[in-house]
């Protein structure tokens, strides 16, 4: 008896359309925004949230409103001066080549054993990847790496920022989007 397909198991178990809904989903994104005050960052997050929600469930006019919501709150944001960054996942193979362009350094590798115990490994170079990735994966605005450098230099990116930025990065790449419903 050989081994039950995906959809075999899916139609078996009385969802036979569980894999078309898998090819349509969109690549996962996650939008970070820089924001200019902490009002105008509560509005947006609550939008982007509601959004969320309304996109995922079969309510079309709750979905309709809550994307009004959402640009209301991103055009808001954007002429209090906030700067929105949305990051897509660019697929497993370009992150891979991304991660294998910036191999750590023995000193990379010193400091996650300082921080993380003596077998603990860095992944990354420390100084070069975070502001790569960062540029890899954000979609809006486009920005390159020597910018992302260039602006954390003059203090206009601060640590905080650049490692929720490089987050956001991670996360589309290596985060996940599944709720275990349990049984």
């Amino acid at each position: 008896m050989g081994k039950e397909t995906v959809r075999a198991a899916a139609a078996r178990d009385g969802d036979p359309d569980a894999l078309a809904r898998l090819r349509a989903r969109a690549p996962a994104e996650r939008h970070l925004a820089l924001m200019a005050s902490d009002e105008i960052r509560s509005a947006y997050l609550e939008a982007v949230a509601e959004h969320y929600m309304a996109r995922t469930s079969d309510d079309e006019v709750r979905a309709k409103a809550a994307r009004k919501k959402l640009d209301e709150a991103k055009a808001a944001a954007t002429t209090s001066g906030a700067v929105i960054f949305v990051f897509r996942n660019k697929g497993r193979q370009a992150w891979r080549e991304l991660l294998d362009a910036h191999p750590p350094r023995p000193e990379d590798h010193e400091v996650q054993r300082q921080q993380q115990g003596e077998r603990a490994r860095a992944r990354w170079n420390h100084d070069t990847f975070g502001p790569a990735a960062i540029a890899f994966a954000a979609i809006e605005p486009q920005i390159t790496a020597e910018e992302i450098i260039e602006l954390a230099d003059d203090g206009r990116l601060t640590d905080g920022d650049l490692t929720l930025l490089l987050s956001a990065a991670i996360d589309v790449h290596e985060g996940n989007r599944i709720a275990d419903l349990g049984n």
